[in-house]
């Protein structure tokens, strides 16, 4: 193969000679890359002049630039494929997070992959899909899950047709099954007290204060998240109340710390006086165990930590707290039924709902709306406020 020589200031345009050739010939090497889509070579040779590979070059480039230019084999891409590029570029421009690229491969691996990774992202099938959606509820899942997983294979489709790999998504608008209906989150007032009464005997004083946290309806993560700094107490008027700030997020991906679930989740909240003891528990004790297993203590360590080892407490230890504590009192509770519960309790204290979303971190007041669950409390609320006015 003859040497291609660069020509002096013609960006690639070359010129070489083939054996027993007297004059030169020319030719043209760009590399470009389209979305999704490995970095690519185009290549021109046999050109008579440098003026022709320049025509040539100059054509290639208005056409890459008009987006004329197509990768070759598109329709023949797989689900599985598409799913792998999408990815990695979502990931890369920071539109998802290690949590979202950790969720999406479970809910990928588990459901889709089987069904769909060798389908033919062009070949879609629309009845193909709505049984596969229909299969997902006979095998038990909630609505909630086929949403998510629907989302995954919409974001999919859409992203193929918006790239040009399909001319349009054959399958968006279909149909959801309602599936198994979704866990309980209703919490009535003397099981939430009966609940934390158990927690303050089963658990170390550590332990329960930091369980006590999440009753003001921050996310398990978050919890996890806070550290000294996140602390300050107010000493304006006679409060003396606590602001925290919530700004970080620990959770199984991101054990050593990550930013939050919206741009809304960024936010403090001022804790009513009764939370005082139990934040300064939390606050005391934490650095008492960090010393006991010399550790640091510095602003931005984490004030959760594991007793035994004084480092960041695992996210999936709160959950065993719970279960030890709802095992004792035969009542179940998750830490995602409290912030449902102090959802509950403000709204239907006549809290305004715009307020209630900005504690809670919520991006629309429509979704602080869905975490209100009609307990017999807000009933009888309703009860007294319209008795005797009929």
């Amino acid at each position: 193969m003859p040497k291609w020589e660069p020509l002096k200031n013609k960006p690639n345009i070359y010129r070489y000679k083939n054996n027993g050739d007297k004059k030169y010939k020319y030719g043209v090497r760009r590399t470009y890359q389209l979305v999704g889509q490995k970095r690519k070579e185009f290549t021109k040779s046999g050109l008579k002049s440098a003026s022709d590979a320049k025509i040539v070059l100059d054509k290639f480039n208005a056409d890459l630039y008009a987006d004329k230019i197509k990768p070759k084999n598109q329709a023949d891409m797989t689900i599985g494929q598409y799913y792998e590029e999408m990815k990695e570029l979502k990931f890369k421009s920071g539109k998802w997070r290690k949590t979202t690229v950790h969720v999406s491969n479970l809910y990928f691996k588990k459901y889709i992959k089987n069904v769909f990774s060798d389908t033919k992202i062009s070949k879609m099938n629309r009845a193909d899909y709505q049984a596969f959606i229909n299969s997902l509820a006979d095998r038990g899942l909630s609505k909630a899950y086929i949403e998510d997983i629907n989302g995954l294979y919409q974001s999919i489709m859409n992203y193929a047709e918006y790239n040009d790999y399909i001319v349009k998504n054959k399958i968006q608008h279909i149909d959801l099954p309602d599936g198994k209906a979704p866990k309980s989150m209703t919490l009535e007032k003397e099981d939430y007290e009966k609940w934390f009464r158990t927690a303050k005997k089963v658990l170390n004083p550590y332990y329960y204060s930091v369980v006590r946290l999440l009753a003001l309806g921050e996310r398990r993560g978050e919890l996890l998240g806070l550290r000294y700094e996140s602390f300050e107490k107010l000493s304006n008027e006679d409060t003396g109340r606590y602001k925290i700030l919530f700004d970080r997020a620990r959770n199984p991906i991101a054990k050593n710390g990550s930013d939050l679930k919206t741009t809304s989740s960024y936010r403090y909240i001022i804790a009513n006086q009764d939370m005082n003891e139990d934040i300064e528990n939390v606050l005391f004790l934490s650095k008492k165990i960090r010393l006991s297993q010399k550790q640091t203590i510095k602003l931005d360590d984490y004030v959760v930590v594991s007793i035994g080892t004084g480092l960041p407490m695992a996210p999936v230890y709160i959950n065993k707290l719970f279960f030890k504590v709802s095992e004792a009192c035969n009542i179940r509770i998750h830490p995602h039924m409290l912030r449902h519960y102090f959802a509950t309790v403000a709204l239907q204290n006549n809290i305004n709902n715009i307020s209630v979303m900005k504690w809670l971190g919520h991006a629309k007041p429509e979704m602080t709306d869905k975490y209100f669950r009609s307990n017999e409390s807000s009933i009888l609320a309703v009860s007294d406020e319209i008795h005797g006015k009929f």
